[in-house]
């Protein structure tokens, strides 16, 4: 069987919803927190909960490398 040409677009195009799906559901995220008062950025609560689950030591070299003026 011979390959075909176009298989390699087969794979971009979902490759390519996705990302955009991904992006204008972050964007809707980062619209409804700037809209809603007392709601929170997709971004900041994802980042918060790896901050929490981090071990201690990995975080204090963090703040150690980064400082914490990281934002």
């Amino acid at each position: 069987m011979a390959a075909h040409p176009a298989a390699g677009l087969g794979r971009r195009r979902p490759a390519a919803a996705g990302m955009v799906a991904a992006a204008l559901a972050l964007g809707v995220g980062e619209l409804l927190a700037g809209l809603l008062p007392g709601a929170s950025s997709p971004v900041v609560s994802v980042g918060n909960a790896v901050i929490d689950a981090v071990p201690a030591p990995v975080k204090d070299l963090a703040i150690s490398i980064f400082g914490l003026a990281d934002k």
